[in-house]
């Protein structure tokens, strides 16, 4: 989380630099005429909009086709969206301005005086933003689920202009947290002090008293009284408004710590976009360690070796990873495709991406070979595709996605996702491609990950968990048309419905064209039946119809109990009922947790081995464990 507040720093001191010019440019011009900003972009918009008919009247055949009408409502919706945020801003303003006249002595005053219902209310809230995220995750289909995940949702928003508002107090010398202006009139002085509100009102009779040094201007404009005083400490201004004289600004560049704001911004910015890198500083490396810890290990001369600097392409290498027969090895992971506007997505906001020894890519970016990718990023091995491939804590989740968490989680850092180089610019390289490929995954890309801004035509694209599309991998495997397919299914399932599976037979069905009839009721658990319920079986069969004549042959496994496991693993289901379909938010296994799903999968799979498979459309097929095994050896 300070990681990503790193990166947002410089931004949003370049952003108080525009809120302080903007503070000043308002004051010149009178508040009236700023107020009047909202009035002229809602009549644009609706200007456009009335002129459409006329338009049409006009050049009836200019508008006939379908691109026409396009680039005419997005020019409409363009200018929408300016006076929407129009609308938006003058009131933030007008909050920061008010802020930024606070008084320090009357906030301290105030919280003295309600120090105990300042901090009931603060935990009232901290309650009331629990209660709204049970309600969001324990009801996420009905109104109060659904309006509980906003009010949680803005808890970043309001982080994020928290940190706003403070640096813009910070710097527009606000009288909360720096010295003000303080005119004495008895003297005739105009000095800095530690003072606030200012009770007394300048008049022109004023003028002649101000001491040797100082001129002051006086000018009426908007129902308000201003002064410009010019002292040798710089030039500043100061409103009467409602017989009250308040600081409101010191003019812009007045001095030297103007240009320290602007000199660490501009730096940090430039750091940020060409050092800084969000997918170091999120957790995906603390997630790839431990993943290449306990999992990439490899038998050398007798021994166990771990293998973390093993390279995905290095599989297949004959130095390195010495021709066998174990299986061509495709890493399913998605393809996150939020911002993108392609109806040939189908509203999935995401598309399927592999890693592979020798090609990576999907349909949206097209295939490189991996080698060039890990060229280009030196972090990309195979520990790094695993955890891209498991990276299932992300803000953007495919079809998965929850919106209104998007930012939240961002800006908390909750990003075990991944910005890799986009295949289409290494296949298509050109100088300028080869330029965008070599600055930083900065923090325009956090931006992006943040307001869901994903697509596929910059030179990163962001890939995460294959699950937040199809998370038994058999979408692949159809579209290679595979004869045999073992499909091993250890998802999150306590009713047992095999959504995943449901899922991928309608992708298949969809985009390949590929119909698979299977019967999966022996998986559901058994109504009526004494607790715990039980599966009648582990495992389903079906045939492929690929179309052409061409069948294939699918097995689908499911983690599951039917009543004939071990005594070790009866035994952990008592201790915990919803075993085997448990969390996965828990990532710390015991050894006795880790032992039950171990011996249950070996349980699973010495059955199936044992079995006869039938597979009884088009025609019945009969398959042995002997068979199965000359089909994958």
């Amino acid at each position: 989380m300070i990681d990503n507040f790193a990166l947002l720093l410089p931004i949003l001191m370049i952003g108080v630099l525009v809120t302080e010019a903007c503070f000043v440019l308002a004051y010149q011009v009178g508040m009236n005429d700023v107020e009047k900003v909202p009035i002229v972009a809602a009549l644009s918009f609706a200007a456009i909009a009335l002129l459409q008919p006329v338009l049409y009247r006009w050049f009836p055949g200019r508008y006939d086709t379908w691109s026409a009408r396009n680039r005419y409502e997005r020019v409409l919706t363009i200018v929408l969206l300016v006076a929407a945020g129009v609308l938006f801003l003058v009131p933030l303003f007008l909050i920061v301005q008010q802020a930024i006249d606070l008084s320090w002595d009357h906030v301290k005053t105030f919280y003295l005086n309600h120090r105990l219902a300042f901090w009931g209310a603060a935990t009232v809230v901290a309650v009331l933003l629990a209660i709204a995220a049970q309600y969001a995750f324990n009801k996420p289909n009905e109104l109060i689920g659904n309006v509980s995940l906003l009010v949680v949702g803005m808890v970043g928003h309001a982080l994020v202009f928290g940190l706003y508002l403070l640096l813009t107090l910070i710097q527009v010398d606000s009288p909360l947290l720096n010295d003000a202006l303080v005119a004495d009139l008895d003297s005739g002085r105009v000095t800095p002090a530690l003072a606030t509100a200012i009770n007394s009102a300048l008049d022109g009779s004023d003028q002649t008293k101000v001491t040797e040094g100082a001129e002051i201007d006086r000018d009426s404009r908007g129902g308000y009284s201003r002064w410009v005083i010019k002292a040798a400490s710089g030039r500043y201004i100061v409103t009467q408004w409602k017989g009250k004289l308040r600081l409101v600004n010191t003019l812009m560049w007045d001095g030297e710590r103007d240009w320290y704001f602007l000199a660490v911004g501009v730096a940090g910015l430039l750091y940020a976009i060409f050092f800084a890198n969000s997918n170091v500083t999120s957790p995906h490396g603390f997630f790839r360690d431990r993943m290449s810890r306990a999992f990439l290990f490899t038998a050398k001369n007798g021994t166990i070796e771990h293998r973390d600097d093993l390279k995905l392409s290095d599989l297949l290498s004959e130095k390195k990873a010495p021709r066998s027969s174990a299986p061509y090895h495709l890493l399913n992971v998605t393809l996150n495709l939020q911002g993108a506007r392609d109806a040939d997505l189908g509203g999935r906001d995401a598309d399927f991406f592999i890693l592979s020894p020798r090609y990576s890519g999907s349909p949206t970016t097209g295939y490189c070979e991996t080698e060039k990718l890990e060229a280009h990023d030196r972090h990309l091995n195979l520990g790094t595709a695993m955890a891209i491939s498991g990276a299932g804590l992300s803000p953007n989740q495919g079809t998965a996605t929850i919106k209104p968490l998007v930012y939240l989680t961002a800006l908390l850092n909750l990003r075990l996702d991944y910005w890799l180089a986009n295949p289409r610019h290494l296949i298509e390289s050109s100088r300028m491609r080869r330029l965008r490929l070599a600055a930083s995954v900065g923090p325009v890309y956090l931006f992006k990950e943040a307001w869901g801004l994903l697509d596929a035509s910059g030179p990163f694209v962001n890939v995460s968990d294959g699950g937040h599309l199809e998370n038994l991998g058999l979408y692949e495997l159809l579209r290679r048309r595979c004869r045999w397919i073992i499909a091993v299914d250890a998802s999150e399932d306590p009713a047992m419905e095999c959504g995943c599976l449901m899922d991928a037979l309608r992708y298949a069905r969809i985009d390949l064209g590929i119909t698979i009839s299977i019967d999966v009721d022996d998986l559901h658990l058994q109504t009526g039946a004494a607790p715990p319920p039980l599966s009648r079986e582990h495992w389903a069969t079906a045939a492929i119809d690929y179309g052409g004549g061409q069948v294939g042959h699918l097995v689908y496994v499911k983690s599951s109990m039917t009543g004939d496991e071990p005594a070790t693993i009866v035994d952990y289901r008592d201790s915990s009922p919803t075993f085997p379909q448990e969390s996965s938010d828990n990532q710390f296994f015991s050894e006795k947790q880790f032992e039950a799903y171990r011996a249950l999968g070996e349980h699973i799979a010495q059955r199936l081995l044992a079995s006869k498979m039938t597979f009884d459309w088009p025609a019945p097929v009969h398959v042995d464990a002997d068979a199965l095994r000359e089909e994958f050896v």
